[in-house]
């Protein structure tokens, strides 16, 4: 969730340069599994409320049955963002849950196929909630999280208590992040560098038979590991190091089990 966060935030600038793609995730679980609260202080840069307990709503936050053109306006608008629908549910009236449906539908092809109308699209998605992809298609086109009992388990609620009683955590730490990212791309061969790791990682993921698409949203998730390792790496002492370089190989054997899941 929070790769999809700092992903987000330089989404234009590597979109152009091909070298990532945006990414759907769809976070799915039983009521209070922790979906909504993950998306909000980990998935989300703008807008951050100070206390858990402040209802101050971020911009890129969205129902599910609001009109499908306005969803496409703040596709568009929602440059180097994430869009949020939080709590999809299964809607039992049959027009209500067609129009759901086609909202979703239309925000994960739009998302994924980086285009709507027209217009590129610089943002990704996460979707919180009951949704069910309409069809095969779809269902290629985003990353599928299960959420079980998250918050039941007492590491895992101390660690989200610590970013909801202070929401700039992530926020201070995305903001240095990119002011490190725009130095580095003042590096004549630091693009290059990136181009090279691209090529080895789709090469890797092709070479584990996933489709074409799988293997692009793969190589972006581990492309946004290997920018955050170099991050950490050149801001903090030796001794932390090992840990980085761990973190970042458990968060890329994560991507392929749930890749290989949905």
């Amino acid at each position: 969730i929070f790769i999809m966060n700092s992903l987000s935030c330089s989404l234009s600038v590597f979109s152009k340069n091909g070298l990532l793609v945006p990414v759907v995730l769809w976070i799915a679980g039983e009521p209070g599994a922790g979906k909504t609260q993950l998306a909000m202080y980990l998935g989300t840069f703008y807008n951050k409320p100070k206390k858990r307990n402040d209802r101050q709503a971020t911009m890129n936050r969205l129902r599910a049955n609001l009109s499908t053109k306005l969803v496409l306006e703040r596709l568009r608008n929602l440059r180097d963002n994430i869009l949020l629908f939080d709590d999809v549910k299964a809607e039992k009236s049959t027009s209500l849950k067609d129009h759901t449906n086609t909202n979703m539908d239309t925000t994960v092809r739009s998302v994924s196929d980086q285009n709507s109308e027209g217009e590129s699209i610089y943002c990704n998605a996460i979707i919180t909630g009951e949704y069910v992809p309409s069809g095969e298609s779809t269902l290629q086109r985003l990353i599928l999280l299960p959420l079980k009992n998250f918050q039941e388990t007492p590491k895992n609620l101390k660690t989200l208590t610590a970013f909801q009683e202070d929401g700039y955590l992530v926020t201070d730490f995305v903001i240095l992040f990119i002011q490190w990212l725009c130095q580095k791309l003042n590096e004549e061969e630091y693009m290059v560098t990136l181009k090279k790791e691209k090529e080895r990682l789709m090469k890797k993921y092709m070479g584990q038979c996933f489709s074409a698409r799988n293997s692009e949203m793969l190589t972006t998730l581990s492309m946004e590991l290997h920018l955050l390792k170099n991050f950490c790496t050149s801001n903090t002492d030796s001794s932390f190091h090992e840990k980085v370089h761990m973190l970042a190989e458990k968060g890329e054997s994560h991507f392929l089990e749930l890749v290989k899941d949905t």
